[in-house]
Formats: structure tokens, sequence, C-alpha cells
């Protein structure tokens, strides 16, 4: 089974120089590379799931859905309809930045119901700090990647592979992923430390891609979360459907079960 992972961007401008796109076959990164659009990184996952019979992963980098109390609020009974939605209404939302969204000059954080999903909440309690789906402006936002990339899993639902949990499992298979559970403690802002890791990895990383993943943390993200995505094959294949009600309007992030190194 490959394994593919995505550091995604939701720039208006420029939002290719940000994602990368990592590529994991038995163990051996094979490509790390940027300078591809949303929509071509798309084009490139469908073209995958075509080119690998023995099955394909890919783990993106961006919220798949709301806060449940969300989503019934929007009368979206399934996470397909919320996807449809923020397919009409996405790119107004980030403009306008209407609550509960936030983040936008005059746009404080509002009081709701829940900023987190319950995959997130229990991230938290762990001593991971994610961020909520509706800041889409300041430090740290995520709002607007997950908001311009909910779309896109549609088609690439269409195209033949399986959006966990939502889905029932398959061969090809698309999951939520939070690098910072891929790549542990690193401070991954810093240079020395994303050299560092990679140094003490036990992934025989090839020279042409090491200079990427010690220069950004967009590539450092994409590759680590990849080759630990692929230390973690048996898990990922074994992953099934929920039949939460909760989780099948909300999501899940995927959990390594141990962080390498």
């Amino acid at each position: 089974m490959d394994v593919v992972a995505v550091d995604w961007s939701g720039a208006a401008k420029n939002a290719s120089v940000r994602i990368w796109l990592a590529h994991v076959v038995d163990g051996e990164l094979v490509a790390l590379r940027n300078g591809r659009t949303r929509h071509e990184v798309i084009d490139d996952l469908v073209a995958l799931r075509s080119q690998t019979p023995q099955g394909l992963v890919a783990g993106l980098d961006f919220s798949f859905s709301f806060p449940s109390w969300f989503v019934r609020e929007q009368s979206c009974a399934t996470v397909d309809d919320m996807w449809r939605l923020a397919s009409r209404e996405g790119e107004s939302w980030l403009s306008d930045c209407p609550p509960p969204f936030w983040g936008r000059p005059g746009r404080p954080r509002p009081a709701l119901p829940a900023h987190l999903r319950l995959a997130e909440a229990s991230l938290s309690q762990r001593g991971v700090s994610p961020k909520s789906v509706f800041q889409i402006g300041g430090a740290g936002t995520v709002g607007t990647g997950s908001v311009r990339g909910m779309p896109h899993l549609r088609r690439l639902r269409a195209s033949g592979f399986s959006i966990w949990p939502f889905d029932p499992a398959s061969p090809w298979t698309v999951l939520e992923i939070y690098p910072r559970l891929c790549t542990g403690p690193v401070n991954k802002s810093n240079l020395e430390q994303r050299a560092r890791h990679l140094e003490t990895s036990p992934w025989e990383v090839p020279d042409r891609f090491a200079a990427s993943i010690v220069g950004s943390e967009d590539a450092f993200d994409a590759a680590i979360s990849a080759l630990v995505m692929h230390d973690h094959l048996a898990h990922l294949a074994a992953l099934q459907q929920t039949t939460d009600p909760v989780t099948l309007l909300e999501g899940d992030v995927w959990r390594p079960p141990k962080i390498t190194p």
C-alpha cells in the first residue's frame, strides 16, 4: 500500500508554495514536491488512485467537518451535505467572516456551544493544542484551509476513495491527519531541530529530499507524516467506518499508535 501525506494551505494567493505532497512506497520517500495548486494536488491523488491497485492511503492536513451543532444548524443531515454547503458558501464565509467565524479585524472569538469537534477536544486533553475550524484569521488559523479543503473531499469520494471515518473501508482511503501527532514535540519552526529530528530518525531519506525537509516546515510536516503513516500500515488498513452519529457528522483525526522517532 502506498502512502501520501499532504501539508495543505488555504491561502488565497500562492498557496502552491505552501502545499507539499510526500509519497512513500515500501518505506521509501519517492516524491516530495510543492508548486501545485489545491485543484492540481487533488488531480494528483485521483491519478494515483488509478495507479495503485495495491491500495493508497492519503492523509490531508485540514479539518474534514465542523462541530456537530453547526452542521445541524445549517440543516445538513450528512457530512456530504456539509461539504456541498462549503462548496456554495465557503468563499462568502471567508470574505465576510459572519458568526460563528472569527479572527478577522472586528471579529473577536465569540462564545459558541463548542469551538472544537469532539476529536479535537480529545487531542487538547492529551497536551496537543488544535485550533478551531471557525478561526479564519490570526495566528495558527486552520479554518481557511479547511473551508477550502472540504469541497475537494466530494471529488475524492466520487473518484473511488473512501473518506474515513464516514465511509466503509476500502483499499483507497483519505483521512484527516494532524502533523503534530506524527512529528512529536520537535520545534518544527526551528531549522536545527528539524535537521536533528531527521538525523536521528530510522528512515533512509534520499539526499534530494533532505534539504527540503530541513529547509521548509511545510515539507517537514508532509514528509514526516507520510513516513509515520507508512510505519503504521497495519493500523491504517484496519480502519473502519464509524457508527457514532456525532462522528459521522464531525469526522475524526487519525492518531498514530506510536510516534517515530
